[in-house]
C-alpha cells in the first residue's frame, strides 16, 4: 500500500482495474469448479467498484451462481439488471436515429426542389468509422500474432527434424486455446450485438422458472457455457483483459455494416483457416455434427464483418494493416523484386543453357494468316495441364473449331487468354487437330505485371512443382534449395516478402501430409521465366489451410478472378467529399415527386443496394402511366472524378451469394446508402415513363424521361409480391397491393408479345444460397425483369438516335448454322415440345408446337417422369386450387427428359453475349442484335450501382435530357470500356458460378440429395448427366465414371435405336450396355423375379446369361399426338377445362405401358427386362452368386443420382455419391473414388532401414501397408451386399447380427477368426474341424436346423497377388482400439433384452453369451439406408423433386469385433423352433461419415450393408505383421534390422564336411560367386543372393533345396528331428518354374517335394458347386503347373490318386461335384425357368471341405521340401502339418515382394535359416496406392539388405544373353559386374535373316505408328488403363510367322512379351485366329524368370513424331507407359 500511494493516480486506476479483474476470474474458476457459494463472493468483491456493476458478464455470472444455490429471487434481480443494462446500449443510437426521423421536415406539392440534404438520414460518421474499425481488428492483433506463431511453430523446423513433431501434443494444445480465444471473443460479441430485447417481451411479467428457461435457451443459442470443463485460464485472463472494449464499442462499428459480408476477408479469418491448423490426424471434413457448429461460426462472422469500405478508410487512416495475405494487393499488383535478387537467387535454376522454348515475342505472322488461312490461325490458348493446351480460333471460317497442343515446348511460353498465332499439323491424331504455337501476339492476363501472385496446389508427385488454380501457366518451379531429398516430395520452402529491400527471405518449411495435398493451397509469387527452363521460378509466400467453410473458398476464389478488395485512398477521399456535397444537393432540374406514397421497390430480403423503384398512376382517360426510376448515380459520381476511375477499373460488383457481402463497383456508402433507394429516404433518380391501355398494351414504345426526387414507401420482397399475386397476403386492398397486382398484368402481357408462346414455359432452377426460392418466386421475378427489358430497350432506341456512334450495345451473335443444323437434326422430334423456345425464328423455320414433323410409319411417345404425372394425378381432385402447380409442373420444359437435353444443349451452343460500341454495327446493323431477346438494340441502365457499363448509358441519358448535341463519350472511349466490360463481365459471371457451387457442395454435403437426372451422352469413361435444377453445374461434376462402379467388362456401345420412331440423325446417338457380377443377398431371403422365354426366336437368339434391368423404372411414355400434343395444346390456348379433362383420362404407367406394347410402339427395354435382381434362390444352395445384370443406357434416360460434395481444387464442390439403379442395386461411388480417405486415413512414417522396437516396426509399417490393402479390398470382387438387413446404431458405434447358416449359404466368411486364433496359436486346426466334421455328419439330413461351417479354407489366389500387372502385393490393417465401458454396456444391455426375448419365446433360459473377440484384421461396411428429406431441404430444392423424396444417408465403417451366440429361433415356415448361430458383429463408423439419422433400423426400413471383405491371403499378411511380437528372435532382428546371431558350431562343423555340389550327372558345377552364396546360405542364420538375367540364379535355387533336404537328413540321423524345407516366392508361376526344374534336373535324387496350391486354384480344377470362387478377372491366367500335375507333386491332385486314405470319399464328391457343374454350365446357356437344380447340399460341401483339411494336413506329412507361394505360407493346414519342423525358407524373385508379404513365411514358420533370393534392380514389387509406395512399400526387404556386403552375394557370371546384349544392362544397372561367361553364349547356330543389317547383335528394332486402345475399367481382359494396339499387333504377327514359316524357328522357343495385358490378350486371340497352336504370350512380371530363345517385345505405346516431346520430362509417362520404370528394363 506504501508502493500505491507514490504510484500516479491512473497507474493506481489501472492496477485496481487489474485487481478488480482477477476477482472475476476467480469468480468463473469457482463457478467451474461447482463452488458457487466461493463464486459468489468473488463476484461481490469484484462489484464493489461502481463501474463494474454494470457487467453484464458478472451479473449474468453471478445470476446463475445464485439459481445453483436456489436463490431466485436475488438470481432474477441481477439477470433484469443486465438485460436493461445491455437495452440501453445497444438502443441509444437506434433511438436518437428514429427520433430524427420522425423530425423530418415535409415537402410541398409538385414543383422543383432547390437544395435538399441527401445525407439526412445516411448517419455515416467517417471518423467513427476508423476508430471503430481499428479497434477491432486492434483487438484481433494478438489472436492473429498467436495463430501466426503457431503456425510457424508447426511448420518451421529443420531438416533433422522428424515430420512427426508437427503433431506434438504440445502444440495440438496450443492450437486448441488459440481457438479457444477467438470463440471466446466472438462470443462476446455476438452476445452484445444479440442483445435486443424490446418492450415487447417485458420480463417483469415471466416467473423465475421460465425466466431462466428464456435465459438458458439463450446461452444455448449463443453457444455459452462455463461448465464447459475445457475452458482453461488462459481463455478467461484473456476474454477478461478485453472484456471492456470488446462490449459496445465494437457493436456501435458493427451496427453501421449494411449488409452480411465475406467473413473469410476479415482479420478474424485467422481462426478459422489457414492458421487454424486442425490436429495432423484430423481430414479435411467433418462428421455431420460438426456441420451445426461451423453454422454458428458463420453467423457470428456475418455480425462482426465490417464493409470493404470501412476496412479500405480504416486501412489509409493508418488504423489498421492488412494482416492477412489475401488481403494485401500482391493479386491485383503482384511484387516488386529486385534484379540484383533474382539473378542471386536463379543462378542455380538457370545455370543451363540449352533453351527449351522458341522465342516466340514480336513474330509477325499476320500475312501468313491471310495467305494460308487452313494452316495458320488467330487463336487463344488455354492452358489444360503441363503439357496441354488447346487453341480456338478468334474467328473460325471452317470447319476446324479446337487445335490441340501437345508437348510443352509446342505451348511456348504463354499465359491463358494470350492471343498466338498456330501452326497446324497437316495430320490428324485420333480425331483431333493439332499444331504448334509460333507467335505471341498478345498477352492479356498479367500484361503489365512482372511478377504475379497465384493461387496454387502442390503438385501430385513433387514438393517443388506448383499448380495455379486459374491455370494461367503450366506448372511453376518454386524455390526448394533448403529441403534435402527424403522430403523433396512433402515439404515446402515458405518466404517472405521484404516490401523494403525488394526481395524474398526464407521464412520456415511447411509440411505436406501424404494424402492431404488438395487440403494445401499455397500462394506463390513469379519471379522470373527464361526460356531455358520448362517453368517459371517462383517462390511461396505464404500457404492456407482448404476448409469446408464456404468463406474460405470464396475468399480464395476472389483472388483468382483479381477480384477487387480495398478502395484506393483517392476513391475513400472522394466519398468523404461526395458525402458533403451531398448535404447541399443541388436539386434544380429535379422534379419533386417524393409526395408520392405509392412508390416501392422489389428485391431480396435484406438487400441494401436498391437500384430500382416502379409506381404506377391511373390517367383521367382509363390509361396508365408505369414509371420505372433507377437511381441517378452521375449527381454524385462524376466521370473522371476518384470514384468513378475506381469503378471503372472495377467495372462491375462480384457477388458471391446471399450471405456474403457482395465486392461492390461503387463503395458501401453509396451503393447501400446515399445512392440507394431506401424506404423513406430522398433520392434523385431518372424515371422513365410507359403508357399502358386499360388492356395492358404498351402505348409509345419510346419512354418519356425526366429527372425526378422520389421517397419509396415500401421495400418488398420478391416473397411478399409473389404472395400478393397469390392472393396470401393479410392486407390485399391495399394501393400498393393493387398496384403491384396491375404491374404484374401488364408485365404478363409485355412477356407475352415479347416471346409469345415461350412466356408459357417455367424456369427450373435451384439455388440453395438464396433465402428466398427462386421457383417459388418465378411471377415476381418475371414482373421486375419486364419492365427493366422494357426500360434497357426504350433508352437503347432513345440512345441510338440521339448518339448513334456513342453507344454501348449489350449484343450477342446468333450461332453458326452448322452447330444449330446438327442440333437440329439430332433433336428435331423433341425441339418442338420446347415451351422455353416457341416462336424462335430459325434457318428451320419458326419452333412451335404446331410445326411439330410428322409422326411416320410409327408413333412417336414421350417419356416423362413418373413422379411427375403422378402428382399431377394427385393435384387434379382439386383442379381450382391446384391448376397453377399442375401447368407449373407441364410447362417446366427441364423436367422432361427429351426437351431438358435439348434446351440445355441448344443453351451450350449460344454465343457469349458482349458489349459493343455502336460506332463498330453502323454499316451491318445486324451485328447489333441481341439473338436471345431478339431485338435490334438493346443497352444496360437499370444497373448503375452495379454495372460501370449503366453508369456510362446514364450519362448519355443525362446529356440527352439536357438535350446536348455531343455525347459525354467519344466512340473510342465507348470501345474501350467495351473491351474492359468484357472482360470484367466473364470473370464476374465465372466467379459468380465457381462461387455457387461452393456454396452447394457445403449444402450437399450436408445435406445429400437424391435426384432424377437425364442421361445426356454416354462415352469411353463414363455417363454424363443433366440434373433439373442443377443443369449449369460443370459436366465433369455429372459425370458418372465406369471405373467409379465396379464394372464386369468394358461397356459395350452400340446405335441407340431404344424408340424405332427415331430419325436417321438421332440413330447416330450411342448407347451403352454396363454389365456387373456382384453378390447381392438379401437378410429376408427375397427374391426377383426372373424373365420369361420370349416366344420369337430371334430373340431367344440374343439370349444373355446377364439379366437386363428395366432402365425405365422412373419413366412413363406418352403417345405424342394423343397425349402430349394435346396437352401442350390446352396450355398454349389456356383451355384450362379441356386440360383437367384430358387429364383425367390417364391411366396408370402400367396401363400406358401396355398400351405403348400393343400399338407396337416399340420401346426396347421392356422385352425381357427384370426390375430388380438378387444372388438369392427359393430353394437350395446357392450356385450363382454372382449376380450377372446388366443396364443399358440411353439418351434422355431417367436415372437417380444422388449428389453430394468432395474436394476439387481445394474448394468443396457438388460431385456424384450414389447410383440408385434399383432397390437392392445401389453404387456408392465415394469408396471406390478415394478408398483410404473413405474407409481408413493416409499414414505419415516412412520406412527405415532399421527400427528401435517391434512397436516401432508395427507403428510404421501398418499404416501404410493398410493403405494397399484397403485400396485392393474395394478393388476385390469378393464385396457382398445384405439387403433389408436390421442395424443397431449408438453413436458411431453399431452391431447387426448374422446366421452363421445365412453366411455358409452365401459363402461368405465375416469374422474369420481362424486366421487370429490360429496365428496366436491359440487353437489346432485339425482336431476343431474333425469334431465340426462329425458333427455335420449327423445332422446333415436336418434341412431346418442352420449349423455353422467348418473354417473355411481361404479361396484367394496367391498368383493373384504378384504374377500379373495388378499383382496385390500385401495388406495390414491398423490395430484396433478397445470398446469403452459405455459402449459396452449398451451392448449387453441389447443382449439380454435379445436373451429374455428367446426365452419368453420357447420357454428356455438361455446359457452366458461369449465374449467378444476383437478382429486384427477387420473388414470394412459401406451401410444405405433410404430416409425421408428433411422440410428444410425440400424447400430449398424447390420443386423439382417429388413430394415424397428421400436420401441415401451412407456411411462407412469397419468391423471391431465379433462373437458366436447359440440360441434358437422360431421358423414360421415349418412352426417349430430351430437351432442357430448367430455372428454378432460390431462397427465403428468412420470419423467422415456423417452420423445416423435413427437408432434402430429394421429390415423394413431397407438398409443395405456392402460387406467390402479383405481376402484371407491379405488378413494373414497383417495379422503375422500384427503378431512379430511372438515370432521368433530371427524374424524380430530380420524385421528391426538388428545384429543375427550365427549359427553353433555343430551346424558348422556338420556343413564343413558336405560337398556345394549336385551329385547329378550333368548338373552343371558352381562358379566362384555360385560357390560362396551356396556356402554362405548354408553357414549363415540369414543370408541373401543376387542374381542378375541369366547367372544361373535359379540353379542355384535348385542347388540350395538339394543341399538343405541333405543337410536336414544329416540332423534327422544325428538327433532323429525332423526338418524340413519351404520354397516358396511372391508368385505361382516363379515357384513352379523353380519347382520344375528340381524334378527336371535332380530326378531320381530330387527330395521328397510337394506344389501346394491356394484353395481358390483347387476350386479351378475340382469345382465346387455353391462356392463363391474369384472370377475372371482376378483369376486372368490362373492354373495349377500342367508339368508338376504329370509329375504327380501337385497336393490336390495327390490326395485324390489311388491309395490314399480318403481318395475314395474325395472322388465321389467330385463325380457329384462335377455332374452338378456340368448342369450349371448348361444352366447359363438357358432361360431362368428352364433351368435344372443341382444334387448339391450344403452339408455334402461341409463333409467336403473337412475331408480336404485332413487329407491335405495328413499328406503334407510325407515330403520334405514344399513349394508355395509366400502368402500361402501361413497357410492354416501348412502349419499344422509342419509345426516346429521348418528349419530353412528359401524366398526366391524376393526383389519383386514387398517386405511385409516376406515376412509372413519368416514369421510363421519360425524357421531358424532364411535365404533370399532376388534382384532388387529387375522388377520391384508392384504397389497400387501411390501414397504407400512413396512411404516405402514398393522397397522390398531384399532391397534393405542389399547394401550389405556381409549378407549379399552377387551372382556376376552370366550364361544367357549375347555379349553385345549383356554390355547395356552391365554399364546402365551393375555397375559393370555383369560379365559373359564366354563369347559363344547367346549366339545361334543359324543366324536369323533379319539380324543381316543389325551389326552381328542379334536385334532388330521396328517402327510402327498406330492409335492406342484403352480399357476405361478393369477387366478379365487387362487392368484399368491397360492398353492394346492393333498395328503393332499386326507387326508382331507379321514378325512371328516370318520366324516360323520363313527362318523355320520353333514357336515353343518364342516368347511374345508386352507390359499390357490388353495387349496380350489380344495378341494371343490374333494368334489362335491365325492359326498357331503352340505360343507363348506374357506380360513382363509373369515372364519373371523364365527362358526363351527369342523375344518378340510389344511396347505398344504410340505416338506420331510431331506429337513427340522434344524436351521431356517426368510427365513422359504418361507416352512412354511402363517402359519409364528403369526396373521394368531389365
Amino acid at each position: 500500500m506504501l508502493l500505491m500511494s507514490e504510484l500516479p493516480e491512473h497507474t493506481k486506476m489501472n492496477i485496481y482495474t487489474l485487481l478488480y479483474r482477477c476477482w472475476l476470474i476467480c469468480a468463473r474458476c469457482h463457478y467451474i469448479l461447482k463452488e458457487y457459494n466461493k463464486a459468489v463472493e468473488a463476484i461481490n468483491l469484484f462489484c464493489k467498484d461502481p463501474r463494474h456493476y454494470n457487467n453484464t458478464d458478472a451479473l449474468e455470472l453471478w445470476a446463475f451462481c445464485l439459481l445453483q444455490t436456489e436463490n431466485y429471487t436475488l438470481a432474477k434481480q441481477k439477470i433484469e439488471h443486465a438485460i436493461k443494462v445491455a437495452i440501453t446500449r445497444n438502443y441509444t443510437q437506434n433511438e436518437e436515429n428514429y427520433d430524427s426521423e420522425n423530425a423530418s421536415t415535409k415537402d410541398s406539392g409538385y414543383s422543383y426542389c432547390s437544395r435538399i440534404d441527401l445525407v439526412e438520414f445516411a448517419d455515416i460518421d467517417f471518423e467513427a468509422e476508423v476508430d471503430d474499425v481499428g479497434n477491432e481488428w486492434s483487438d484481433k492483433q494478438s489472436i492473429a500474432d498467436s495463430q501466426y506463431s503457431a503456425l510457424s511453430d508447426a511448420c518451421s523446423f529443420d531438416d533433422t527434424t522428424s515430420s512427426v513433431s508437427t503433431s506434438s501434443a504440445s502444440t495440438r494444445s496450443r492450437r486448441r486455446k488459440i481457438r479457444r480465444k477467438t470463440k471466446t471473443v466472438r462470443r462476446k460479441k455476438l452476445m452484445c450485438s444479440r442483445q435486443t430485447l424490446s418492450a415487447k417481451h417485458p420480463i417483469n411479467n415471466l416467473p423465475v422458472s421460465k425466466y431462466f428457461d428464456k435465459v438458458d435457451q439463450w446461452r444455448r443459442d449463443h453457444k455459452v457455457n462455463y461448465d464447459d470443463s475445457r475452458t482453461d485460464f488462459m481463455e478467461i485472463q484473456y476474454s477478461e483483459e478485453d472484456s471492456q472494449s470488446e462490449h459496445m464499442s465494437d457493436v456501435s462499428s458493427i451496427a453501421s455494416c449494411t449488409t452480411v459480408s465475406l467473413a473469410g476477408l476479415s482479420a478474424d479469418e485467422f481462426s478459422g483457416s489457414e492458421y487454424d491448423v486442425s490436429d495432423s490426424d484430423c481430414d479435411w471434413y467433418n462428421s455431420a455434427s460438426d456441420f451445426e457448429e461451423e453454422a454458428d461460426d458463420l453467423e457470428e462472422k456475418l455480425l462482426e464483418e465490417p464493409t470493404y469500405f470501412q476496412r479500405s478508410l480504416s486501412l489509409h487512416s493508418g488504423q489498421m494493416k492488412a494482416r492477412n495475405i489475401l488481403e494485401k494487393e500482391y493479386f491485383q499488383k503482384g511484387l516488386n523484386l529486385n534484379d540484383e535478387w533474382i539473378e542471386s537467387v536463379g543462378s542455380r535454376y538457370f545455370k543451363s543453357k540449352k533453351n527449351k522454348y522458341n522465342d516466340i515475342r514480336n513474330k509477325n505472322f499476320s500475312d501468313q494468316c491471310k495467305k494460308l488461312p487452313r494452316i495458320y490461325k488467330l487463336c487463344t490458348i488455354s492452358i489444360e495441364s503441363a503439357h496441354k493446351a488447346v487453341c480456338k480460333p478468334l474467328e473460325p471460317k471452317d470447319e476446324i473449331q479446337e487445335i490441340s497442343i501437345a508437348g510443352r515446348s509446342k505451348c511456348g511460353q504463354t499465359f491463358t487468354d494470350d492471343t498466338v498465332v498456330v501452326k497446324i499439323y497437316s495430320k490428324q491424331y485420333l480425331g483431333k487437330v493439332h499444331g504448334e504455337v509460333v507467335s505471341l501476339v498478345k498477352r492479356h492476363r498479367y500484361e503489365d505485371m512482372e511478377h504475379p501472385v497465384f493461387v496454387c496446389l502442390l503438385d501430385i508427385t513433387e514438393g517443388h512443382l506448383m499448380k495455379p488454380l486459374c491455370r494461367t501457366v503450366p506448372k511453376l518451379h518454386v524455390l526448394h534449395s533448403r529441403v534435402k531429398d527424403r522430403f523433396r516430395k512433402s515439404r515446402v520452402e515458405i518466404y517472405n516478402y521484404d516490401v523494403d529491400k525488394r526481395e524474398l527471405n526464407f521464412l520456415h518449411f511447411h509440411d505436406v501430409q501424404e494424402g492431404m495435398r488438395e487440403q494445401w493451397l499455397f500462394i506463390v509469387a513469379l519471379i522470373k521465366w527464361k526460356p531455358n527452363k520448362l517453368y517459371p521460378l517462383a517462390a511461396v509466400i505464404d500457404v492456407i489451410h482448404c476448409s469446408q467453410n464456404p468463406y474460405d473458398g470464396i475468399r480464395i476464389l476472389s483472388k483468382e478472378y483479381q477480384v477487387p478488395y480495398f478502395y484506393d485512398k483517392s476513391t475513400v477521399e472522394g466519398i468523404k467529399a461526395a458525402f458533403k456535397e451531398a448535404k447541399v444537393f443541388n436539386a434544380s432540374g429535379y422534379v419533386d415527386n417524393t409526395n408520392n406514397q405509392r412508390i416501392f421497390t422489389i428485391d431480396s430480403p435484406g438487400s441494401k443496394s436498391i437500384e430500382n423503384a416502379f409506381s404506377i398512376k391511373m390517367q383521367e382517360n382509363g390509361e396508365f402511366v408505369v414509371t420505372i426510376h433507377i437511381t441517378d448515380v452521375t449527381t454524385i459520381v462524376k466521370k473522371n472524378d476518384p470514384v468513378d476511375m475506381e469503378a471503372k477499373a472495377r467495372c462491375v460488383t462480384f457477388f458471391p451469394g446471399k450471405g456474403f457481402r457482395p465486392f461492390a463497383m461503387l463503395p458501401e456508402p453509396l451503393s447501400e446508402s446515399l445512392c440507394s433507394l431506401l424506404p423513406d429516404q430522398k433520392r434523385p433518380v431518372i424515371s422513365v415513363n410507359f403508357k399502358f391501355d386499360k388492356k395492358g398494351n404498351l402505348g409509345d414504345p419510346k419512354p418519356t424521361i425526366q429527372k425526378t426526387i422520389i421517397k419509396s414507401s415500401k421495400q418488398f420482397t420478391y416473397q411478399e409480391v409473389q404472395n400478393i399475386l397469390e392472393d396470401r397476403l393479410e392486407d390485399q386492398h391495399n394501393e400498393l397491393s393493387q398496384d403491384v397486382k396491375m404491374l404484374f398484368k401488364f408485365s404478363k402481357h409485355l412477356k407475352e408479345v415479347r416471346l409469345g408462346h415461350a412466356s408459357f414455359s417455367f424456369p427450373v432452377e435451384i439455388d440453395v444460397s438464396e433465402d428466398e426460392n427462386p421457383m417459388d418466386t418465378y411471377e415476381a421475378h418475371s414482373l421486375v425483369e419486364e419492365f427493366v427489358i422494357l426500360t434497357n430497350l426504350g433508352i437503347a432506341q432513345l440512345l441510338r438516335r440521339q448518339y448513334p456512334g456513342s453507344v454501348p450495345l449489350y449484343c450477342q451473335e446468333p450461332p453458326s448454322f452448322e452447330v444449330f443444323d446438327n442440333w437440329y437434326n439430332m433433336n428435331q422430334h423433341y425441339i418442338h415440345h420446347i415451351l422455353g423456345l416457341q416462336t424462335i425464328g430459325t434457318p428451320r423455320g419458326k419452333i412451335s408446337v404446331f410445326h411439330s414433323p410428322p409422326e411416320g410409319r410409327t408413333r412417336r411417345i414421350t417419356p416423362v417422369q413418373t413422379w411427375v404425372l403422378e402428382e399431377i394425378k394427385d393435384l387434379l381432385p382439386d383442379t381450382a386450387q391446384n391448376m397453377s402447380r399442375i401447368k407449373q409442373l407441364i410447362q417446366s420444359d427441364f423436367l422432361h427428359p427429351k426437351q431438358a437435353l435439348a434446351f440445355h444443349e441448344w443453351n451450350l451452343f449460344q454465343e457469349s453475349s458482349k458489349y459493343v460500341c455502336s460506332t463498330e454495327v453502323l454499316k451491318n446493323q445486324d451485328k447489333g442484335r441481341n439473338f436471345f431477346l431478339g431485338k435490334k438494340s438493346y443497352v444496360h441502365f437499370t444497373s448503375p450501382l452495379r454495372r460501370y457499363n449503366d453508369l456510362v448509358v446514364h450519362r448519355l441519358v443525362s446529356a440527352m435530357i439536357k438535350k446536348e448535341t455531343y455525347p459525354p463519350y467519344e466512340p473510342q472511349e465507348i470501345s474501350d470500356i467495351c473491351l474492359i466490360m468484357n472482360d470484367a463481365t466473364k470473370r464476374a459471371n465465372q466467379f459468380n458460378n465457381d462461387c455457387k457451387q461452393i456454396i452447394f457442395g457445403r449444402f450437399f454435403k450436408k445435406y445429400p440429395v437424391l435426384f432424377n437426372g437425364f442421361v445426356k451422352e454416354t462415352t469411353d469413361n463414363g455417363i454424363k448427366i443433366v440434373i433439373p435444377g442443377l443443369q449449369n453445374l460443370p459436366t465433369f461434376k455429372k459425370e458418372i465414371q465406369f471405373k467409379l462402379l465396379d464394372v464386369a467388362c468394358k461397356p459395350e456401345k452400340g446405335d441407340d435405336v431404344e424408340m424405332l420412331s427415331m430419325s436417321e440423325h438421332e440413330k447416330e446417338r450411342k448407347m451403352v450396355v454396363v454389365k456387373w457380377e456382384k453378390r447381392l443377398y438379401s437378410y429376408k431371403h427375397r427374391t426377383c423375379r426372373k424373365p420369361k422365354t420370349s416366344r420369337i426366336s430371334y430373340e431367344r437368339k440374343l439370349f444373355s446369361p446377364y439379366l437386363r434391368i428395366f432402365p425405365h423404372q422412373n419413366t412413363t411414355f406418352l403417345r405424342y399426338k394423343e397425349h402430349w400434343f394435346r396437352i401442350l395444346t390446352c396450355i398454349l390456348e389456356e383451355k384450362n377445362d379441356s386440360l383437367r379433362n384430358l387429364l383425367s383420362n390417364f391411366k396408370d404407367n402400367e396401363q400406358t405401358i401396355l398400351n405403348i406394347l400393343h400399338d407396337k410402339d416399340t420401346v426396347g427395354s421392356f422385352k425381357r427386362s427384370v426390375i430388380d435382381v438378387s444372388s438369392e434362390v427359393k430353394q437350395g444352395i446357392i450356385v450363382e452368386h454372382r449376380c450377372r445384370f446388366q443396364v443399358p443406357y440411353h439418351h434422355g434416360q431417367i436415372i437417380q443420382l444422388q449428389m453430394s460434395a468432395s474436394l476439387n481444387r481445394g474448394f468443396l464442390t457438388p460431385t456424384p455419391q450414389v447410383l440408385d439403379v434399383t432397390e437392392n442395386v445401389k453404387f456408392c461411388i465415394d469408396h471406390f473414388d478415394n478408398p483410404i480417405k473413405t474407409l481408413l486415413r493416409f499414414a505419415k512414417l516412412h520406412t527405415k532401414s532399421d527400427y528401435a522396437s517391434i512397436d516401432d516396426y508395427i507403428r510404421t509399417w501398418i499404416p501404410i501397408v493398410e493403405m494397399e490393402s484397403t485400396l485392393n479390398a474395394v478393388q476385390n470382387e469378393d464385396t457382398a451386399v445384405i439387403n433389408d438387413i436390421p442395424v443397431e446404431f449408438r453413436g458411431r458405434r453399431g452391431r447387426f447380427f448374422l446366421t452363421k447358416g445365412f453366411c455358409d449359404v452365401r459363402d461368405m466368411d465375416v469374422s474369420s477368426e481362424d486366421i487370429e486364433k490360429l496365428s496366436a496359436g491359440i487353437i489346432h486346426e485339425t482336431e476343431q474341424s474333425k469334431n465340426e466334421a462329425s458333427r455335420y455328419h449327423d445332422h446333415k439330413h436336418n434341412t431346418d436346423e442352420e449349423l455353422p461351417m467348418s473354417s473355411a479354407d481361404e479361396i484367394d489366389t496367391e498368383d493373384k497377388i504378384s504374377n500379373t500387372d495388378d499383382i496385390e502385393n500385401l495388406f495390414l490393417d491398423k490395430e484396433i482400439e478397445t470398446t469403452s465401458r459405455s459402449e459396452n454396456d449398451f451392448i449387453e444391455s441389447n443382449i439380454e433384452k435379445r436373451e429374455s426375448e428367446e426365452k419368453s419365446k420357447d420357454g428356455s433360459s438361455q446359457k452366458k453369451k461369449p465374449k467378444y473377440s476383437k478382429m486384427l484384421s477387420p473388414h470394412f461396411l459401406c451401410i444405405k439406408l433410404k430416409r425421408p428429406l428433411t422440410e428444410n431441404v425440400k424447400s430449398k430444392i424447390g420443386k423439382v423433386i417429388p413430394k415424397q423424396s428421400q436420401y441415401i444417408w451412407v456411411a462407412h465403417a469397419e468391423l471391431l469385433k465379433s462373437r458366436k451366440i447359440r440360441g434358437r429361433t422360431y421358423s414360421e415356415r415349418r412352426g417349430c423352433y430351430k437351432k442357430v448361430l448367430e455372428i454378432d458383429l460390431v462397427f465403428k463408423l468412420h470419423k467422415n461419415s456423417p452420423l445416423p439419422p435413427i437408432d434402430k433400423v429394421t429390415s423394413d426400413d431397407k438398409c443395405s450393408i456392402e460387406l467390402i471383405m479383405k481376402s484371407k491371403v491379405l488378413r494373414r499378411i497383417e495379422c503375422y505383421i500384427k503378431l512379430l511380437g511372438q515370432a521368433s528372435e530371427l524374424a524380430q532382428n530380420i524385421a528391426l534390422g538388428h545384429r543375427i546371431s550365427g549359427l553353433d558350431q555343430d551346424h558348422l562343423r556338420l556343413c564343413r564336411t558336405m560337398s556345394y555340389e549336385v551329385d547329378v550327372l550333368g548338373f552343371p558345377a558352381n562358379n566362384i560367386q555360385q560357390e560362396t552364396a551356396i556356402k554362405k546360405a548354408l553357414m549363415s542364420r540369414f543370408s541373401l543372393i543376387q542374381g542378375p538375367p541369366g547367372t544361373g540364379k535359379t540353379f542355384t535355387g535348385v542347388k540350395l533345396v538339394y543341399l538343405f533336404n541333405r543337410l536336414n537328413k544329416l540332423y534327422d540321423e544325428k538327433d532323429g528331428k525332423r526338418r524340413r524345407v519351404i520354397f516358396c516366392g511372391p508368385s505361382n508361376k516363379s515357384v513352379d518354374l523353380v519347382a520344375r526344374w528340381v524334378v527336371k534336373k535332380l530326378g531320381e535324387k530330387a527330395p521328397k517335394i510337394v506344389r501346394m496350391y491356394a484353395s481358390a486354384y483347387e476350386y479351378l480344377d475340382f469345382p465346387v458347386p455353391g462356392r463363391a470362387i474369384i472370377s475372371d478377372r482376378s483369376m486372368r491366367d490362373a492354373k495349377s503347373d500342367s508339368a508338376l500335375n504329370k509329375n504327380g507333386v501337385v497336393l490336390h491332385h495327390i490326395i485324390r490318386s489311388d491309395g490314399k486314405p480318403y481318395a475314395d470319399r474325395i472322388q465321389k464328391f467330385d463325380a457329384k461335384f462335377r455332374e452338378d457343374n456340368i448342369i450349371i454350365n448348361e444352366n447359363q446357356k438357358l432361360p431362368h425357368e428352364q433351368r435344372k437344380p443341382v444334387k448339391t447340399r450344403l452339408q455334402d460341401i461341409y463333409e467336403y471341405k473337412s475331408l480336404l483339411h485332413s487329407a491335405t494336413v495328413e499328406e503334407l506329412d510325407n515330403y520334405d521340401v514344399i513349394f508355395c507361394t509366400t502368402s500361402l505360407a501361413g497357410n492354416p493346414r501348412l502349419l499344422s502339418a509342419t509345426k516346429g519342423q521348418v528349419a530353412q525358407v528359401i524366398i526366391d524373385e524376393c526383389g519383386m515382394c514387398s517386405e511385409p508379404e516376406c515376412m509372413v513365411p519368416i514369421i510363421a514358420t519360425h524357421a531358424t535359416q532364411i535365404v533370399l533370393i532376388g534382384d532388387h534392380k529387375q522388377l520391384r514389387p508392384i504397389i497400387k496406392s501411390r501414397e504407400a509406395s512413396e512411404l516405402g512399400l514398393e522397397k522390398s526387404l531384399f532391397e534393405r539388405y542389399s547394401t550389405d556386403d556381409s549378407l549379399m552375394t552377387m551372382l556376376e557370371q552370366q550364361y544367357r544373353m549375347n555379349k553385345s546384349i549383356c554390355e547395356f544392362p552391365s554399364r546402365m544397372f551393375y555397375d559393370g559386374k555383369l560379365k559373359t561367361a564366354n563369347d559363344k553364349i547367346g549366339r545361334p547356330l543359324k543366324p536369323l535373316k533379319m539380324w543381316q543389317k543389325s551389326n552381328g547383335i542379334p536385334r532388330v528394332f521396328c517402327h510402327v505408328e498406330g492409335e492406342e486402345e484403352i480399357l476405361t475399367v478393369k477387366t478379365k481382359e487387362g487392368n484399368e488403363q491397360s492398353r492394346s494396339n492393333m498395328r503393332e499387333i499386326e507387326q508382331v504377327l507379321k514378325v512371328f510367322r516370318h520366324m516360323v514359316t520363313v527362318e523355320g524357328v520353333d514357336p515353343g522357343t518364342i516368347n511374345v512379351m508386352s507390359q499390357y495385358n490388353a495387349q496380350c490378350t489380344a495378341l494371343r486371340a490374333e494368334l489362335k485366329e491365325k492359326g498357331f497352336d503352340k505360343f507363348d504370350v506374357t506380360t513382363v512380371v509373369s515372364s519373371q524368370g523364365g527362358e526363351w530363345d527369342y523375344v518378340i517385345f510389344s511396347l505398344v505405346r504410340s505416338l506420331p513424331k510431331y506429337l513427340i516431346e522434344k524436351n521431356p520430362t517426368k510427365v513422359v509417362y504418361t507416352d512412354l507407359g511402363f517402359i519409364t520404370d528403369r526396373h521394368r528394363l531389365m
